[in-house]
């Protein structure tokens, strides 16, 4: 079984690959840094809002990031659910 990222490590993958600091995410979303970063170390787990935000600042859509979200959650809660969905 593949291991589940949390949502911050694919968050920290999209500013490396545009190369983006935390502070330009925060820019982006019109938010705090501070807000940013307890997003990206998973103090903050991502809700609507957050999905939404994070879709406009990165071109993507706000059910990306809450299926990240939602499937990070249930690897962690019950890893046989998150098995039977890897296929």
């Amino acid at each position: 079984m593949a291991e589940v990222e949390p949502v911050g490590a694919f968050i920290q993958e999209e500013l490396n690959a545009r190369g983006w600091s935390v502070a330009d995410l925060a820019r982006a979303m019109v938010w705090p840094r501070r807000r940013v970063e307890q997003v990206i170390s998973g103090d903050m787990p991502v809700q609507w809002r957050i999905a939404t935000d994070l879709g406009r600042a990165f071109g993507t859509s706000m059910s990306l990031w809450l299926n990240l979200e939602t499937r990070y959650r249930v690897s962690q809660e019950r890893p046989e659910i998150a098995r039977d969905t890897d296929g």
